[in-house]
């Protein structure tokens, strides 16, 4: 594995974990509040930025793994 995927998948097993902890705060929210609708919004927003980079990590992966076995 090149140096490059290591830090992609680092860095994906990162956003998995942070994606974990915003559903969990997401889950333990009051709901009803002013508050818990905002905090909500921004939580979703956020687990939607996170679950993009981590297919675009994928996608990374996906090319630089079959590039180099393109040509074995």
């Amino acid at each position: 594995m090149s140096m490059l995927e290591e830090v992609l998948v680092e860095e994906y097993e990162r956003l998995e974990r942070a994606s974990r902890a915003l559903a969990a705060e997401l889950a333990g929210l009051l709901r009803g509040s002013v508050r818990e609708g905002l905090a909500r919004r921004k939580v979703v927003e956020a687990l939607k930025e996170q679950e993009r980079s981590c297919r675009q990590i994928e996608k990374a992966l996906e090319r630089g793994f079959a590039d180099e076995h393109a040509g074995a």
